[in-house]
Order: C-alpha cells, then structure tokens, then sequence
C-alpha cells in the first residue's frame, strides 16, 4: 500500500481549484472542499467502524488492517468526488487510526487551502511579475498552466509560513507534484526559478506584508 503525503493531497487540491478558477472564476470552491469533506469525513467514519468490529473479533496486525482497508475503500466508486488522491489519503488516515490511533480531522487543513487561494486571487499580478523577473529567455506565457499553479503555490505557502517551513523541503515536495501532474523535463526548470525566487528579498517582503495584514505575531 502506498500512501499518499497528507500535506502533498491538501496541495493538490489547491492545484484543481486554482485551475478550475482559472477558467471559471465564479466557481465556489469553499461550497466544493465543505461538501468534499463531509463526505470523505462521513466515508473514513464508515469504514473505520466497519473495521473496528473486525479488528475486535480477530487479531490485530498490520496486514489485516491494510486488507480490510483496501476491501473496503474497493467499494468507494460511486461518488463524483472520491478521486485517486482522495482513496490515498482515507487509506493513510485509516491505517493511522486503526493502527496508531492517530486522529486526522480534515477541516483541521481546510484553513490552510483557503489561506493559499485567497493569497493569490488577491496578489496574483505581484506572483506574476516576480516569476517574470526570474525568467531568462523565456516568456511567462509558455508555461503551461499546471506548472504556473505549482510554481504560485509553493511562493504562496512560503510567503504565509515564511518562519514554519524550510526551502529545500517546500522544493522537493513540489517536484514531486510536478512529477506527478506535469512532465519530467520541467523539474529542473521549475526547482532553478523556485531556488531563485524562495532565496530573494521579494520573499521576505511580501511575508512582513502579510504578517502586518493579517497581525502574526
């Protein structure tokens, strides 16, 4: 069983939104995460009793738990919103629960998507011209819309988490994402203008800006 990162499902939902917006701008995502969460809520709560009752009778191990998860979330077609990262994510939230006893609340990161959307539907011409000011030969109009996504989010959380989160570690789990969502070829085009831009004082301007706008401490 391979899980997906629980930080890296909250990105990528913040990846469909912010392309979704780009091409409807009166989409209503927070009507879209409140009822997608309520339902994978309402699904892990499901499966996690159905499980429970089985782990009660029979031996707990690490095997029966990932059977008995994946017999189940098997079943989970039906729905619009179950997608392949949101499977990958009740399974890891399961298996923590069960095996670990570990609770994991969805809304607990619903206010980390918000805050990132907002930032760049308020300051999405001030993202544009700092990308534009670290490409060399090149035009912001010929990358491809995914890559621009990835490349505002990622400014965009460490601009908001400025003091929380290192560089190397905000890089390399974009990679990831771009592996993933884009091609291979564009890794090191993105991790040069990334390097680039999370180093410059731009960054560190921006994040005293928000901090005052929004009174961090």
């Amino acid at each position: 069983m391979k899980f997906i990162k629980i930080k890296n499902y909250f990105r990528i939902k913040i990846m469909k939104i912010l392309f979704i917006i780009n091409y409807n701008n009166k989409f209503n995502y927070l009507y879209y995460l409140n009822k997608n969460f309520k339902y994978l809520n309402k699904k892990i709560n499901k499966i996690f009793n159905k499980i429970n009752k089985i782990n009660k009778i029979n031996k707990i191990n690490k095997i029966n738990i990932i059977n008995n998860i994946n017999k189940n979330i098997n079943k989970l077609n039906e729905n619009f919103f179950l997608q392949y990262e949101d499977k990958e994510i009740i399974k890891y939230i399961l298996f923590l629960k069960l095996k670990y006893n570990i609770f994991i609340n969805f809304y607990d990161y619903l206010n980390f998507i918000i805050k990132i959307i907002n930032y760049i539907k308020k300051n999405d011409k001030i993202l544009l011209d700092i990308i534009k000011n670290y490409l060399v030969n090149w035009s912001i109009n010929r990358i491809n819309i995914i890559d621009l996504i990835v490349i505002k989010i990622a400014i965009c959380e460490f601009i908001i988490f400025y003091n929380e989160i290192n560089i190397k570690i905000i890089i390399n789990e974009y990679k990831l994402i771009i592996l993933i969502f884009s091609s291979k070829n564009n890794i090191n085009f993105i991790n040069g203008i990334l390097n680039n831009i999370l180093k410059s004082k731009n960054i560190l301007f921006l994040y005293e800006k928000y901090k005052k706008t929004n009174k961090i401490k």
